[in-house]
C-alpha cells in the first residue's frame, strides 16, 4: 500500500518525507507518530510537498513534532497547503525553498442530515478554524481573529511572503533531496494563483522508478465510485461541483444563528433570573432567622431577670441594669451573679447617710451591680457611691448640688 509519508532513520539524525495528501490511502497518523516515537532524541529534517488532508491528522502530526525531544528542521521543497502548512508550524527552524509555496484556508467539511445536523457541522469547523489559527498567531504573531480573516480569504504565499508572514523562517536555494518536484492537482482550492504550477508530475515522486500504474489505475476507479460517476466522467468536474456545493451550505450557515438559539438564551435569562430570586430569598431567610434568635435571645434574658426579681434578688428599679448583664453573660454565669446577690428589703427606703437624698443611696444589690458591669472603683468607693446616687436621681429627674453630696 502507497504511504503519503516516509521515515528514513540514519546515524545521526532522520529524514522524514510527507510528499501526498496527508491521511491518503487509508494510513493516519497514528502509524506516523509511532514511527516518530522509534526515533527517540534524533534531529529531525522533515520535508513538505503537500496539498494538506485530514486536519484531525494534521493537528496530531503538528503535536508530536512539537512534542519529540530533538530538533525539528521544516523544509517545505514545493508546497506546503491547508493541514500541512499548520504541520510545517511544528519547525525549531522552517524553511521555504526559493520556489515553494504555502497556503492557508479555513477548513472543510461534508455533514449529511438535517439542519440540526448540519449546524453541528457548522460549528465544528469554526472550533477547528479558531484552534488552526491559533497555531498561525503562536508561531508567526498577530491575533486569532486576522489569521481567521487571512484563512478565509484562501491565502497563498510565495517564500519569501511566507517568511514576512511569519509563517517561515528564512529561504533557501532549491532542495537537494531526492522527492524534489511533486506537484498535485490543486483545482479543489477556489483562489490557486497564476504563478503556481499545476502540471502533473510523477506521481509517485521518486526518480528511475516508473509509476505504479496499476495501482493508480485502482484508486481512480475507488475515487469514481465514491463520486459516482461512470469511466467517461470527469473526476475534477465533480470533485469542482462538491466544493462548490459545500461552499453554498457554508455561505447559507454562515450568518445564521443554530436552531434553538433564542430558545437557549431565554432558558438561561429565566435560569439566571431564578438564581437570582433564590440567593434573595435565603438572605432574607437568613435575616429573619437572626431576628427571631436576637428576639428569642433577649426574651429569655428578660424571663431570667423577671424571675430575680420576683425571688428577691433584684429590685424593679434595677431591671434595666441587671438585663444589660443578663444579655451579656451565659445563662449559667447569670444565674451564680444572682445567687451572689443579698435578699432585697422592700420596706427599705433610703439608707444609712440620711437626709434629704437618702432615698438615691445605692443599695448593696446596686453595689454589687456596679461592680459586674464595671462601674464601681474599689480604690475610690465614696466617687463610686456618688455617682450610682447622681445616676438614680437623674432617672427621676433630680439633681444633687454638689453641696448635698458628702
Amino acid at each position: 500500500m502507497r504511504s503519503w509519508y516516509e521515515i528514513k532513520a540514519k546515524k545521526d539524525s532522520a529524514d522524514i518525507y510527507i510528499y501526498d495528501e496527508i491521511g491518503y490511502f487509508g494510513i493516519s497518523a497514528s502509524a506516523f507518530i509511532r514511527e516518530l516515537q522509534g526515533l527517540g532524541e534524533l534531529p529531525l529534517n522533515v520535508y513538505i510537498n503537500s496539498p494538506g488532508g485530514e486536519v484531525f491528522d494534521g493537528i496530531a502530526i503538528y503535536e508530536a513534532l512539537g512534542r519529540h525531544e530533538g530538533l525539528v528542521n521544516v523544509v517545505v521543497d514545493a508546497l506546503a497547503a491547508s493541514i500541512a502548512s499548520v504541520i510545517a508550524q511544528a519547525g525549531d527552524q522552517r524553511t521555504m525553498a526559493k520556489a515553494a509555496t504555502m497556503m492557508i484556508h479555513e477548513p472543510w467539511g461534508l455533514a449529511i442530515g438535517d439542519s440540526e445536523e448540519m449546524a453541528k457541522m457548522g460549528g465544528m469547523l469554526d472550533l477547528i478554524g479558531d484552534q488552526v489559527a491559533g497555531i498561525y498567531a503562536r508561531h508567526a504573531g498577530g491575533t486569532v481573529e486576522e489569521w481567521r480573516t487571512r484563512m478565509a480569504e484562501e491565502t497563498w504565499y510565495k517564500a519569501d511572503e511566507a517568511v514576512a508572514a511569519g509563517l517561515a523562517d528564512m529561504v533557501a536555494g532549491p532542495s537537494q533531496n531526492a522527492y524534489a518536484g511533486r506537484v498535485f492537482n490543486l483545482a479543489k482550492f477556489n483562489k490557486v494563483p497564476e504563478w503556481v504550477s499545476q502540471e502533473t508530475i510523477d506521481p509517485t515522486g521518486k526518480p528511475g522508478e516508473k509509476p505504479e500504474k496499476e495501482e493508480d489505475d485502482m484508486d481512480e476507479k475507488l475515487i469514481r465510485q465514491a463520486l459516482g460517476i461512470d469511466d467517461e466522467g470527469d473526476i475534477l468536474a465533480a470533485v469542482s461541483g462538491l466544493h462548490t456545493e459545500i461552499a453554498t451550505l457554508k455561505a447559507s450557515l454562515k450568518d445564521q444563528d443554530p436552531p434553538g438559539k433564542d430558545e437557549n438564551r431565554t432558558l438561561k435569562r429565566e435560569l439566571a433570573e431564578s438564581q437570582m430570586k433564590f440567593v434573595q430569598l435565603e438572605t432574607e431567610k437568613d435575616k429573619k432567622i437572626i431576628e427571631l434568635q436576637d428576639g428569642l435571645r433577649v426574651a429569655q434574658a428578660q424571663h431570667r431577670v423577671d424571675a430575680a426579681i420576683q425571688a428577691g434578688r433584684v429590685t424593679p428599679a434595677q431591671r434595666e441594669m441587671v438585663l444589660k448583664i443578663a444579655l451579656r453573660e451565659s445563662e449559667d454565669d447569670f444565674s451564680t451573679f444572682v445567687k451572689g446577690l443579698p435578699s432585697v428589703d422592700f420596706t427599705e427606703h433610703g439608707g444609712a447617710g440620711g437626709g434629704d437624698y437618702a432615698d438615691y443611696e445605692p443599695t448593696p444589690q446596686e453595689i454589687a451591680i456596679a461592680k459586674q458591669m464595671g462601674n464601681w472603683d474599689e480604690a475610690k468607693p465614696a466617687e463610686s457611691r456618688l455617682a450610682l446616687m447622681r445616676a438614680k436621681a437623674a432617672a427621676k429627674g433630680v439633681t444633687i448640688p454638689a453641696a448635698k453630696e458628702a
